[in-house]
């Protein structure tokens, strides 16, 4: 843009012809574009009509043809900047210089003095809050159009009073009020009333009493006062004004009061719906970082900050006896019992040492204490303990008394970070992953936990690039007649070599893919490598054996299960007498779910069900005839103190003989010892697994290592 170039809102001339009914008239200086545009939006929004200028030349040109209520200049501008032009403005139009409001990156005291120095009467800094730039516009055009009209008469000073909608007080050069306006709606009136022949600053907050005096003297040598906040915080009793002297050049002046307290009211509700906990009243997780935050900014060495989290165990599970009311009242009562612990004064009596802290709500059952200071090494351990001590005690809500149980994850700065938000998720991890060295139920955040994240992490992502890539193998166990010991099935087991770690436990991987939600696609590549297995089996001599599956209950799940199994069987010309589905007890209890609606679709195609680890879990005779069971195994926890736990016997009796009552195969798995055989002999059981028949083994092996079984058997 060419300097001096003057963009205006709308025709020069009609805005000079409508000076006296027409919106407030603003003049907006910045060279730019984007940002005069936005506040033309906005302040035409508000109700202002606006006239931009790009540089300090068209300000000062238009300065002096237009009659502007206010301007709002950008402080920095190439050629003339904003103190200047603010300077120059003043300078031109006098005594009847309109408010001028600087916009400022600059935050610091030199630059706003300059700013007062150059005529400025208020200041707003970049990026701009239009809501508050509106408000001080409006504020300020007020009291400037007072000023004016003081200026011409006492008879104009009382139509503004009358058609203002704020109160007001005339002064005396003492600040005794002479008369008062308007007042009788203010909510200060109630604490703090405004009557003729008092002193305003006798009669107002003390606090605010500075404030005023500073405005004061600057109305006595400028003319005008930017406005003061009177404020009176108590919940009680809230107020908060917005007051600005004018001077009348007769003596005398106006005090414009505008009562803000709906406005406080409103933000204060917004600020504890987003920063507080409705049932409480402490912070909750977005104050508690701020709260964090002052203190990861100072960055000083030798301050740490850290976040004890505790969770509480069966919350929910209270509702039901104590009720919504009762439960709210419970967690009042855990947050005054952290709050005592969390005291300073509490800390130094019972720890020797100062720390600064806040108590959080961050969920219905989880609580958080945030502190920060100097303290040393085991001290966050100890304060948890005592948290934890006093947390675990007894309640009484309505005559019922409640204990919970709890725990509790520690992070703290030196060991982790002083990001609020790591520090939050640290601790919870530390719950997550608890290390042996740690006390029961509290569990520190510290190198260890880092790197067992991290082999955590790295194990994931092994885990998912070799299921992609198909790099799992499998290995078959033999099951075998009880009596002849001749092979009758195989299990068919998942084995993961990983390039970088080795082999890996199944105990390890397969939980680890449960909590990823990779068992479906596990169950998948099972099923892909087993059903290519017995294709190429086919003409061998173990053509004709059956292999069982284990799928996961979220694979089972899944409404295209059975319809994907069923093409795969067609396509690989695999006879569905030859398949075993393996699943845990516990998809059982539901017995309405999809997974049992599957197993039903499965078996009416001819594929056997078995239900592995019997007796471990929800174990419950009834589904036994209703749903779809062909084979129960026996938990290995049983088989291996068989023969010599009566116990074991009694139960393993039990599966046996209700099983066969029902048509069931039984399979022990686990067998390890000829004694183990034996008895189950004796039992009737129908198959064995084991590693005293044949350990798991890939499918070259799979005959020799049965041939041997039966030999060591024998």
């Amino acid at each position: 843009m060419k300097p001096n170039q003057i963009l205006v809102s709308s025709d020069s001339d009609a805005l000079a012809n409508s000076r006296t009914q027409r919106q407030p008239l603003v003049l907006v200086v910045d060279d730019d574009s984007t940002y005069r545009t936005l506040a033309t939006m906005a302040l035409s929004k508000a109700g202002f009509e606006v006239v931009e200028a790009a540089d300090g030349g068209s300000a000062l040109a238009l300065a002096q043809s237009h009659d502007f209520d206010a301007m709002v200049i950008d402080a920095k501008m190439p050629v003339m900047d904003g103190f200047e032009t603010c300077k120059a403005i003043c300078e031109a139009k006098g005594a009847m210089t309109p408010p001028l409001i600087l916009s400022t990156g600059l935050n610091d005291d030199a630059s706003i003095n300059r700013a007062f120095d150059a005529g400025a009467v208020d200041y707003v800094t970049k990026p701009l809050n239009w809501r508050i730039l509106v408000g001080k516009l409006k504020a300020l055009i007020e009291s400037f159009e007072t000023k004016k009209a003081a200026q011409q008469s006492d008879k104009k000073i009382t139509q503004i009073i009358s058609a203002s909608s704020g109160a007001h007080l005339i002064l005396n050069h003492e600040a005794v009020i002479g008369s008062a306006e308007g007042t009788q709606s203010l909510p200060s009136q109630r604490r703090y009333p405004l009557r003729v022949g008092d002193c305003l600053f006798d009669v107002v907050p003390a606090d605010t009493v500075p404030a005023l005096l500073g405005a004061w003297k600057k109305m006595l040598t400028s003319g005008e006062s930017g406005p003061v906040l009177v404020a009176n915080h108590d919940p009680k009793d809230p107020f908060v004004l917005e007051l600005v002297f004018v001077a009348t050049g007769q003596g005398q002046a106006i005090a414009v009061i505008k009562d803000f307290t709906g406005t406080y009211l409103a933000e204060q509700r917004i600020y504890n719906l987003a920063y507080l906990d409705r049932t409480t009243g402490v912070g909750n997780r977005a104050h508690l970082i701020d709260w964090l935050n002052q203190f990861s900014d100072a960055a000083d060495p030798d301050q740490n900050s850290a976040v004890v989290r505790i969770r509480v165990s069966r919350w929910q599970e209270q509702e039901l006896r104590l009720g919504r009311s009762g439960l709210d009242a419970l967690a009042v009562m855990m947050v005054k019992r952290l709050q005592q612990v969390a005291d300073p004064g509490y800390i130094r009596e019972h720890f020797s040492h100062t720390a600064q802290t806040r108590v959080s709500r961050l969920a219905e059952d989880e609580y958080a204490i945030a502190l920060a200071g100097a303290f040393p090494t085991g001290f966050l351990n100890d304060f948890a303990a005592r948290a934890l001590d006093l947390l675990l005690q007894a309640y009484e809500v309505d005559a019922t008394h409640v204990r919970f149980d709890a725990r509790i994850g520690i992070a703290d700065r030196f060991q982790v970070t002083a990001n609020p938000v790591e520090l939050l998720n640290c601790a919870s991890v530390a719950m997550k992953l608890p290390n042996a060295s740690q006390t029961d139920r509290i569990y520190l955040f510290n190198q260890q936990t880092r790197t067992q994240l991290k082999q955590q992490a790295d194990l994931e992502r092994y885990l998912r690039r070799d299921i992609e890539q198909g790099v799992l193998h499998m290995a078959y166990q033999p099951k075998v007649d009880a009596s002849s010991l001749q092979l009758v099935g195989m299990e068919a087991l998942l084995r993961w070599n990983c390039q970088e770690l080795g082999n890996v436990s199944p105990g390890t991987f397969i939980p680890l893919a449960e909590a990823c939600g990779l068992m479906s696609d596990l169950s998948a590549l099972v099923i892909k490598k087993v059903f290519a297995q017995l294709v190429a089996w086919q003409g061998s001599s173990v053509d004709g054996i059956p292999v069982a599956i284990n799928i996961s209950g979220s694979h089972l799940s899944a409404t295209d299960f059975v319809c994907d199994l069923a093409r795969q069987l067609e396509c690989s010309n695999i006879s569905p007498d030859l398949i075993e589905i393996e699943v845990t007890e516990s998809i059982m209890i539901d017995s309405a779910s999809c997974a049992v609606a599957n197993l039903h679709k499965l078996r009416a195609h001819g594929i056997k069900i078995s239900v592995d680890d019997f007796g471990t879990g929800y174990s419950s005779l009834s589904y036994l005839g209703s749903l779809p069971v062909d084979v129960l195994k026996i938990d290995r926890s049983f088989v291996q103190s068989i023969h010599e736990d009566p116990k074991s016997l009694a139960i393993a009796k039990a599966i046996i003989t209700v099983g066969h009552e029902l048509g069931l195969k039984i399979v022990a798995e686990g067998v390890e010892t000829k004694d183990q055989l034996l008895t189950l002999r004796e039992l009737g059981c129908d198959i064995i697994q084991g590693f005293f028949t044949g350990r798991p083994v890939v499918a070259r092996e799979l005959l020799q290592e049965a041939r041997v079984a039966q030999q060591v058997a024998a």
